[in-house]
């Protein structure tokens, strides 16, 4: 999940964008 995360910011680069991120992550995987 991380993982994850970390590829959001870098393709997003926005605060806003790392926590939608992080929820669809935790979504789809755990990892």
């Amino acid at each position: 999940r991380a993982y994850c995360i970390n590829q959001a910011e870098q393709v997003m680069g926005h605060m806003k964008m790392r926590i939608i991120g992080d929820f669809v992550c935790q979504k789809i995987s755990s990892v």
